[in-house]
């Protein structure tokens, strides 16, 4: 996939894109509709309180998953172990938008869920950690974050 913009782009010509177009939350609103829709692609276009977009589904499946990496799903499982044995130099930029920005990001300003009223707060529901101890071990998993 050469970008998640591209690939949503893809998804609406396909016609397996589902905007929601009204203002949602993301105080349970943007939950019960990727529960609701489950499986399927969402962009929410307008989130209270925040400037950015929200997307849900875009992994939701493997035939998804597949077209994000533009390889047939009997090509799946060797498109992974390739990746992990030969993996691609990342390309470094000088110019992009996220560069523009005058002050460090920061996470409030992300609009992460809170999916139930009895959750402590707002969480991520796989992010992505990749850690490296003192002795240089390095190891990446998927964890619930709030």
């Amino acid at each position: 996939m050469s970008d998640l913009r591209r690939f949503l782009k893809e998804l609406e010509l396909r016609g397996e894109l589902r905007k929601i177009e009204g203002l949602a939350s993301v105080d349970f609103q943007i939950s019960r509709f990727i529960k609701k829709f489950d499986g399927e692609a969402l962009l929410f276009k307008k989130v209270k309180g925040f400037t950015s977009k929200v997307v849900a589904g875009v992994c939701g499946s493997r035939r998804k998953i597949c077209l994000a990496l533009k390889v047939p799903e009997s090509g799946l499982h060797r498109k992974i172990l390739n990746s992990l044995t030969s993996p691609s130099k990342p390309k470094i930029v000088e110019e992009a938008a996220v560069k523009e920005e005058s002050e460090p990001p920061k996470l409030s300003k992300l609009p992460i869920l809170r999916h139930y009223e009895k959750d402590g707060g707002r969480y991520i529901t796989s992010a992505i950690i990749a850690a490296k101890d003192p002795e240089g071990n390095e190891n990446v998993s998927i964890h619930r974050l709030m």
